[in-house]
């Protein structure tokens, strides 16, 4: 077999190793980075928690300003243009306030802001699952039975380190998304949790005013009746 072209990289730093070994690497790799994510979500929601009293203002009784929500500008980028998605098919209001750089603080808005961000997790999922497939593939490819590389496996090595490079950017997506999500999910629980208060408030206030007029009305009748009988 005649020798191949010099190449800036030497063969060994152009070939993957094989697959169960770039597997086991990779994984490695997702556990750092996953490590490193969740303690940066940990200090942001530190933030958020410090933050998230002020961003409630009682002149702002409907919206919050998505600065105060304790996300990155790249994550508050991305919550501006997914309430304006989830608002187009369901609230103008949620539409307009994200044009303000403003969460809305409705439930039904943020229940369907909540339900988008799930189906966009779920569609980002699927692709790194499908991109993983693709990339087993590509290593396979770059070898023949003989277990010696392809004449074609330049290009190969470089498609694999394209779907490597497209699968961490859907991970720091997905990590992204998943972080405004949880900061979804709870103010949607707090404005819930207020609404029920609020209501079972109003009940009260309606079942004390007609037992206080059907009491009333009692006292009335017993009137009428002994003023009847004196007579």
């Amino acid at each position: 077999m005649k020798p191949r072209a010099a190449a800036t990289l030497t063969l060994d730093q152009r070939v993957p190793r094989p697959l169960s070994i770039v597997a086991d690497a990779r994984r490695r790799t997702q556990d750092a980075r996953r490590t490193a994510t969740h303690n940066d979500a940990q200090r942001r929601k530190s933030r958020y928690s410090a933050s998230h009293r002020r961003a409630m203002p009682p002149t702002e009784p409907n919206t919050v300003e998505d600065t105060q929500l304790g996300l990155t500008e790249e994550e508050i980028n991305l919550l501006r243009y997914h309430q304006a998605q989830a608002g187009s098919s369901s609230s103008r209001a949620a539409s307009r306030a994200s044009s303000q750089g403003r969460l809305l603080l409705d439930s039904s808005s943020l229940a369907a802001l909540s339900r988008h961000l799930d189906r966009l997790m779920h569609q980002i999922q699927q692709r790194i699952e499908y991109l993983s497939e693709q990339s087993s593939v590509v290593t396979l490819q770059q070898y023949d039975h003989a277990g010696n590389l392809v004449d074609n496996a330049d290009a190969e090595i470089a498609r694999f380190q394209g779907i490597m490079s497209q699968i961490d950017e859907l991970e720091l997506d997905f990590d992204r998304i998943a972080h405004i999500r949880d900061i979804v999910r709870d103010y949607r629980q707090r404005v819930e949790s207020l609404e029920r208060e609020l209501d079972n408030s109003n009940s009260s206030r309606r079942e004390h005013h007609h037992s206080h007029r059907h009491s009333h009305s009692h006292r009335h009748e017993g009137a009428s009746s002994g003023h009847r009988h004196r007579h």
